[in-house]
């Protein structure tokens, strides 16, 4: 039996985790305030897609990157 799993759903459940994690903490304070979660490093969705493909094997190869 094999089982494939997306790396795309792997990034995404460790983001959950982290919002979830992020969300317990804001709870925790004394009163109410603006938060912004972040990682502190910014991607290009482009980046996300190239390396989430690499887990797997697959080469992504842009056809129209005039945009």
């Amino acid at each position: 039996m094999s089982v494939f799993v997306c790396p795309c759903a792997c990034v995404l459940v460790m983001l959950m985790c982290l919002c979830i994690q992020a969300m317990w903490l804001m709870l925790q304070q004394d009163s109410a305030q603006d938060y912004v979660i972040a990682t502190g490093s910014s991607h290009s969705v482009r980046e996300f897609v190239v390396a989430a493909f690499q887990q797997i094997g697959v080469e992504i190869m842009y056809v129209n990157t005039s945009l």
